[in-house]
């Protein structure tokens, strides 16, 4: 029986570093990319998992990390937590 799938959270992902970020995002995105039937409670997670999605993936700064390595220079992009720029899940009016 293959184990329940975990949503990935706000707060679970301000506690992860990028590289470990990655596995999670990408597992998740697995996930919605197979499922065909969405609820409600469903689009929420979506949202939520668009908002997490959008802090990680910064192009530019992952362009400008491999940069820096090619140069000599160190980068620790990967090692570093991008969750400041991960917004709270706003609340929904009723």
């Amino acid at each position: 029986m293959m184990a329940r799938f975990k949503r990935l959270t706000d707060a679970e992902a301000r506690s992860l570093t990028r590289a470990e970020l990655l596995d999670r995002i990408e597992t998740e995105q697995a996930y919605w990319l197979r499922k065909q039937i969405r609820t409600d409670e469903d689009q929420a997670a979506w949202r939520e998992f668009s908002r997490i999605l959008l802090a990680h993936v910064d192009p530019a700064a992952a362009i400008q990390a491999a940069r820096d390595v090619l140069e000599g220079r160190g980068s620790d992009y990967w090692e570093s937590m991008p969750g400041d720029g991960i917004r709270p899940a706003e609340t929904e009016a009723p």
